[in-house]
């Protein structure tokens, strides 16, 4: 592939994935095909796509060989290029990539994604314009989910001071395209206890890299695990508190299923986790919270049979 096209303009790899997957059909669904052709249409929105995907600007694109004034590029982007059609093409891209991938050159298809955030330079005019602590200076974050082949799965702008375990969950159980989620990896800033066992519970792997593993301690399932795993033993501490998890079982499901029917944020849930929480279901040791354990201290605990009823 590289000595076959070595040197391919981005212009025409974005023209391809428009023509092969007809994405810019979802864009007349949504808001009408107006007075213009679909051909004109197709080759204005590519423009304007590029102009603000490479961040050249409309200015830049006009003085390419083409018929198209500025005014028309910028009727284009107000009239068409809304957030969700934006989100739509690129779902319709990923769903199409997904589909088309040859296996034999590609690999298998993953079921995990990676996220992280990029924090990019902004004028302090920009309203979105935010100082970060972290990153040392003003600008937005993004938050991006990749898929292994490098398919960008979901993007969304997070404020300075957002919770990345939230956007995490949120968009790995509602990332749009045909791809299903059952992993997703994690920076330093996406580890969290209460993440652990909200994405347990919603059926997603939260795989972290954990910082200071060496001072990670496995709870124990039962007494005696000590003892059956000797080797384990320096890294072991106290039995997971069982009662605790079965007498606060149901209204941790209950924040879970609000967390996947969009009954409330997931930055909000998330939020209600922390040591300084009222409620004794929602704070106390790692080892006590019933939303689910450690990947290294062992599996979310199913629900007990005292608690169900049965």
């Amino acid at each position: 592939m590289a000595r076959r096209w070595s040197a391919v303009p981005l212009i025409d790899i974005l023209k391809e994935a428009i023509l092969r997957t007809g994405c810019l059909a979802k864009v007349t669904a949504a808001t009408g095909s107006g007075h213009m052709s679909p051909e004109v249409l197709a080759e204005q929105l590519m423009l304007v796509i590029y102009a603000y995907g490479t961040n050249c600007g409309i200015r830049q694109v006009i003085s390419g060989a083409h018929d198209h004034s500025e005014e028309d590029l910028r009727y284009v982007r107000r009239r068409y290029l809304t957030p969700e059609v934006a989100r739509t093409i690129a779902v319709e891209i990923a769903n199409a990539t997904f589909a088309a991938r040859d296996a034999g050159m590609w690999g298998q298809g993953s079921t995990a994604v990676a996220s992280d955030s990029t924090h990019f330079r902004a004028w302090d005019q920009n309203l979105f314009t935010e100082w970060h602590s972290r990153y040392g200076g003003r600008g937005i974050l993004v938050y991006w989910q990749v898929e292994r082949g490098s398919v960008v799965v979901h993007s969304q702008t997070l404020k300075a001071s957002a919770s990345e375990v939230a956007a995490m969950v949120e968009r790995a159980i509602r990332q749009g395209t045909t791809m299903r989620v059952e992993g997703n990896y994690v920076d330093l800033h996406g580890e969290s206890e209460p993440g652990f066992g909200v994405t347990r519970l919603l059926s997603v792997d939260l795989l972290p890299r954990i910082k200071q593993i060496n001072r990670v301690k496995l709870y124990q399932v039962d007494y005696g695990d000590m003892a059956r795993y000797a080797n384990l033993a320096p890294a072991m501490t106290r039995p997971i508190r069982w009662d605790i998890i079965a007498k606060n079982y149901d209204q941790v499901i209950k924040y879970a299923t609000a967390v996947r029917t969009r009954t409330a944020s997931t930055e909000a849930i998330l939020s209600r986790f922390t040591r300084t929480a009222s409620h004794p279901g929602l704070s106390g040791d790692a080892g006590d919270r019933p939303c689910g354990a450690h990947p290294l201290r062992g599996p979310a605990p199913t629900r007990p049979r005292s608690a169900a009823g049965d």
